[in-house]
Order: structure tokens, then sequence, then C-alpha cells
């Protein structure tokens, strides 16, 4: 396969198929005016001339809308309708107030690739995107709605696009440490309450192992200068903003807490070990944090204030939210023996298990679950699928 990429963008905006050619290629040279030839390991030469030489990117390389294409009904029962969207999505955030979504798209193949593309939730049509970089993945908006940040994969920035136009706004290097071997990129994002020009971030290194560089505080695109753990080998998985943008929650099994000030922020807690899930994500809701592994803990007192407990056959991967007026927790998980997706909602402040739906094997483990609309949740899965429920599944 021959693919035409745009070199600004990263993007593919041609492909031409040669099925009959023997042995892989290991030399490609342009040639003439509309020329290109390789050879392969088996000895033969290749020539193709056309328009796949001579075509130039679109001015575009998000590409059209391409709407509902992508979309196709899935299961469906008397308490839910869900709606597949086979969108190659590394991450999806939610707009708070009109309740948007947006997705980073990376896969190489999928239509907006390298863009961040919003999603109509009601209709599952995907709207034209705005070019992000080289393979935007982690997204997090700001409370307010009016900032929404796309981390980088495939380069060593942080993206910030103004809502809801969606425009690029800023570039925020990512940099920890004093060393640029270790390629830093962001691992996680968190926009702080009240400020939604300022992130907490995590540095995870592309080129070592293990990869954790620290966390750091940045305004606009500056650094504040003291960071937690750059200069020692300390591995932070998750963050939390507290209620307050002077405080910050992290965990890697233990729980820490940081003190953020204008210089940056400062380890002022530790509770050792409470977490029994150190990689899960952290969500705040009200006054308390709860992970993706289903441990609830008050960072008040540092104590577990209660779990979930998923049903048995669950294989692992877990994503979760909470809708707090509603006192609902949301599980999304995948069954082992059937491969199918599955919601599993709890009453928040009793744990106790109030329904289950089957969504069916739409591929990959769930890694993030968010709120949206009336009666909406949406799951975007490790094979880039988005799955949309809506219903009294999910009100009650």
């Amino acid at each position: 396969m021959l693919y035409a990429v745009d070199l600004a963008h990263g993007t593919i905006f041609g492909t031409l198929q040669a099925p009959d050619v023997q042995g892989l290629p290991y030399r490609i040279v342009r040639w003439g005016a509309d020329g290109i030839a390789f050879a392969t390991t088996a000895g033969e030469l290749v020539v193709v001339r056309g328009a796949l030489v001579t075509a130039r990117p679109p001015g575009n390389p998000c590409g059209p809308a391409v709407s509902t294409l992508l979309t196709q009904p899935g299961l469906q029962d008397a308490t839910f309708r869900s709606t597949l969207v086979s969108a190659g999505a590394k991450d999806l955030a939610v707009e708070p107030h009109a309740g948007v979504l947006y997705l980073s798209v990376a896969a190489a193949a999928a239509p907006g690739t390298n863009c961040i593309v919003p999603l109509d939730p009601a209709s599952g049509a995907l709207g034209a995107g705005a070019y992000a970089g080289s393979r935007p993945s982690l997204l997090a908006v700001s409370q307010d709605g009016s900032k929404l940040y796309a981390a980088l994969a495939g380069a060593q920035t942080i993206e910030r696009f103004a809502l809801p136009a969606l425009t690029h706004e800023l570039s925020i290097p990512v940099s920890f440490s004093t060393d640029p071997l270790r390629q830093p990129i962001a691992g996680a994002i968190e926009v702080a309450p009240g400020a939604p020009g300022t992130i907490a971030v995590i540095g995870n290194s592309t080129q070592i192992s293990p990869s954790p560089l620290g966390v750091a505080i940045y305004d606009d695109a500056t650094r504040r200068p003291v960071a937690y753990g750059e200069r020692q080998p300390l591995y932070v998985a998750s963050i939390q903003w507290s209620a307050s943008a002077a405080t910050l929650y992290g965990t890697d099994g233990n729980f820490y807490t940081f003190a953020v000030d204008p210089s940056g922020l400062t380890l002022a807690a530790t509770v050792p070990g409470v977490l029994s899930h150190g990689n899960a994500q952290m969500h705040r809701f009200g006054s308390l944090i709860y992970t993706d592994g289903g441990q609830v803990l008050d960072p008040a007192s540092g104590t577990i204030a209660g779990a979930y407990l998923l049903p048995a056959g669950a294989a692992g991967g877990e994503a979760m939210t909470v809708d707090t007026p509603l006192g609902v927790a949301y599980f999304a998980y995948v069954e082992f023996a059937t491969n199918a997706l599955r919601l599993q909602a709890f009453d928040a402040g009793r744990f106790t298990p109030l329904r289950n739906i089957n969504l069916g094997p739409v591929g990959g483990s769930p890694t993030r679950i968010v709120r949206f609309g009336t009666d909406g949740l949406a799951i975007v899965t490790t094979t880039g699928m988005v799955a949309l429920v809506q219903g009294s599944f999910v009100t009650g």
C-alpha cells in the first residue's frame, strides 16, 4: 500500500494498492513530473505515475464534517438506546453547558485524524474538526466551558482551543527535567477550578522506563518553577484538583495532597497505601474522590468512604463517572465471558447496585465515561469506538 501524507499535518490524503508486488519496499525515490519508484526485497522495481504523486494536501487537514457516515445504531431495550460511532478516538470530553462532546482522533486511517472533532450526542454526527498536531490523546475542558486542552502523544506540547468556536489559541511546551533525551509528553491534564488558563500536568517520558517525570502547574504557556518529583524517581499516576485551585491531589496507591501557590506545588501530606488500584484514574465529585477501580476516598480524613463491587466476570479496565444531583455512579466495563461492554449503575452514597445493561461487543476496553445532557452517557474504548447511551437507565 502506498500512502500520500501531508507533511505539515501528518494526515493521509491518498492511497494506492499494489497487490501483485512481491517483497517489502526498502527504498523509494521521487522522479520526473509525476513519478515515484521503489525497490523491494524480492528484487522488483515498481514505478508509479499519476495523480497520487502530484496531488496536494487539502486546505483543511481535518477534512469536511462526516456527519453520521461512521455512526450506526447499537443495542436497545425499554430503558435505553445506544449509538456506536467508529471515530478512531483516543479520548473524549464534554463541554459542561451545551453538552457537545469533543473527540481527539489519532487513528491513522480515520477521517479527521490528528484533529479535535465535535460530536453531536443527540444524532451521533461528527462535525468539522480543528487540527491539533501529532497524535492528539488526552483531553480536558475547563469548568466554565471556555477552554479545551489536548495533549499530543507525538509531540512535546499541549494544544489549547477556545470553545465553542474550537479555535486554536495556544501551544504549551511540556518541560520536565533538564535532560532533553527524556522527551516529555503530558500523561494527564487537569484544569484548575475557577481558573481556565491554569492546568496541572503529569509529565511522562517517551524514551525511558519507568516514565514518570513529575507534576507541574502551568499558567497559559508558562510553567511555575517548583514541580513535584521532577528530579526523583517518583510516580504519580493520576491527579485531581480539590474544589480550590490551592490544593491538588495525586495517587500512585499512596494518596498525596499538594499545596499549590504561585511558585508551583509542594507535597503537604501523604496517606500510604490507601488505594488498592494505584494506577486507577481519580475523579472528584462533591467533597469525595472516586477512582475507576471502585474505591471512594474522603480526602479530608484520608480514609476510604466506601467501594463499589462490580458484577462477577468483569474483565478489568473499568471507567466511571458520577451524577451528583441524581446520586448515581456509573461504571463501564467489559464482561470477560462475552467481551460485551456493560454499564452498571450504583446508588452513589449507599454503594448498592441499581441496574445493569448490555451494549454488546463493541470492541476494546473503556477508558473514559462522561455524562451529557439530561439522560446521556458517552464511553470511549481502546479501539477508538464511542458508545452513546440515552434513556431511563441513566436517569432512573
